[in-house]
Order: C-alpha cells, then sequence, then structure tokens
C-alpha cells in the first residue's frame, strides 16, 4: 500500500540477492525497488507503509511517492548474530524474530535452536542515518535521526507466531484448538535440500518444530520423515483465518 497515493502494490523479495520488485496497478512489468539493501531478510506491510529488514535487525520504510526513497527507521542494537529474520505485526505493534542455529552431524547440517522476539519502540535517544534517494542516486546530508529501536519480549502471551519459507502469521492461539500459546511454530527456511548439499551446508532436514518461549524448549517435528522430501515444508493457511 503506498500511503500518499492510495495505490494498491505487490511487492515481491528474490531471496538472495537483497533485492525487492513493486508491480502497481496497471503496470506491465514488475520494477526493481532502489537500493537494495545489503542482506535482506523480510519485508512485510505495516499500518500502509512497506518496510525491510536485514539480517542485522536494522529496519527500513520504502517510500515509492513521489520519489523512491529507503528510510532507515531502527538500529539493531543486540550483539547475537541471528542466521534468520522475520517481520509480523502482532495486536498493533511490529514484532521482529531472530532465528538461531547451531551445528549438527560434525558440521553437516545446521538446526535451529532458538529464538528472540523484539518489538519496535521509540528510543529516548537518537542515532543519525542516512536515507537514499533512488532518482537521484544520492544519500540525503543531513543524515535521518533514528528514535526507535527494537526492544526484546519475553513472552508472547496468549498469542502464537508461524515462520517459515513462505510466511510469518502472528495468530490468537485462543482460535485455534490443539495450538499452544506464547510459542513460535517454524518450518525449514533453507535452499531446496539437493541443491543445499551440492554447495556442502544445508539446515538439518528435521529442521521443523516449534519453540516454547515460557522455558526456551525446542520440540521438532517431522523427524525420519522431511529427510525424504525434495523441498522444505512451508506453512499453508486458509484464507480468510
Amino acid at each position: 500500500m503506498d500511503a500518499q497515493s492510495n495505490c494498491i502494490s505487490n511487492v515481491a523479495l528474490i531471496t538472495g540477492t537483497g533485492s525487492l520488485h513493486s508491480c502497481r496497478i496497471g503496470d506491465d512489468r514488475w520494477k526493481k525497488i532502489y537500493p537494495s539493501i545489503p542482506s535482506i531478510a523480510d519485508v512485510v506491510e505495516f499500518k500502509g507503509l512497506l518496510y525491510a529488514v536485514d539480517l542485522r535487525g536494522t529496519l527500513f520504510a520504502i517510500e515509492t511517492s513521489p520519489s523512491t526513497k529507503v528510510i532507515p527507521v531502527s538500529v539493531y542494537l543486540g550483539p547475537d548474530q541471528p542466521d534468520q529474520q522475520y517481520l509480523v505485526e502482532s495486536s498493533g505493534d511490529l514484532l521482529l524474530i531472530s532465528r538461531f542455529r547451531e551445528q549438527v552431524q560434525n558440521g553437516q547440517y545446521e538446526r535451529t535452536v532458538g529464538f528472540k522476539v523484539y518489538r519496535l519502540v521509540e528510543s529516548q535517544r537518537s542515532y543519525n542515518m542516512s536515507t537514499y534517494c533512488a532518482e537521484e542516486h544520492v544519500w540525503y546530508s543531513p543524515m535521518v535521526p533514528v528514535c526507535k529501536i527494537w526492544k526484546e519480549i519475553e513472552s508472547l502471551h496468549d498469542q502464537m507466531l508461524f515462520v517459515g519459507r513462505n510466511c510469518t502469521l502472528c495468530l490468537n492461539s485462543k482460535l485455534y484448538l490443539g495450538c499452544q500459546e506464547n510459542c513460535i511454530y517454524f518450518a525449514d527456511d533453507s535452499q531446496p535440500i539437493d541443491a543445499c548439499r551440492a554447495a556442502g551446508m544445508c539446515t538439518d532436514p528435521h529442521d521443523n518444530g516449534v519453540y516454547y518461549m515460557n522455558d526456551k524448549r525446542v520440540e521438532y517435528f517431522m523427524e525420519g520423515i522431511s529427510d525424504q522430501l525434495p523441498l522444505p515444508a512451508i506453512w499453508f493457511s486458509p484464507y480468510p483465518w
């Protein structure tokens, strides 16, 4: 959604390249959004604006009217180095979900061992960062004061998160029988198994499960089955859910 022109666009994230492409109503082709954000991990529409996050957790707002601008919104202040980042809206807040993996089986695979969840909040201090204007190919000066940070949260309460290759969802556990509150359900979002093995490294084909926020425990699903699948598992969500 373009907040200024009130025009709905489709946005595609090309994983592995750090590039975003948009297509508005009436366009005959996809157009690349400049500049490419290094190590881009996820995008989300939140309160009428498009946001993107990189692997460090730096959040960017992307404006497309009247000119294309990539504006830093927050900086990542934590010492952790997550393997993947996800963005999702939860009860009117924007959440950042950091996924951590460790090598197993003598370094042959990587497996999810934990998550951290952050909420976007106002900061008591500002951090100066540049704004990029694609049409002019320049970074604006003076720098834009960034006054928001990610604050770690310890509980999702009655909410549950779903992360993986195809989507990131936040749902109320009370509305779905058999699901646990305050949990993160995760699916393998690595490259296809055969391609990863050819490159010499991939995530564990059993890297599907649930992470319990209350005691930081991981329970794995589909062990002994998912290694026979040519592609990682994905989440299927009926619409509307």
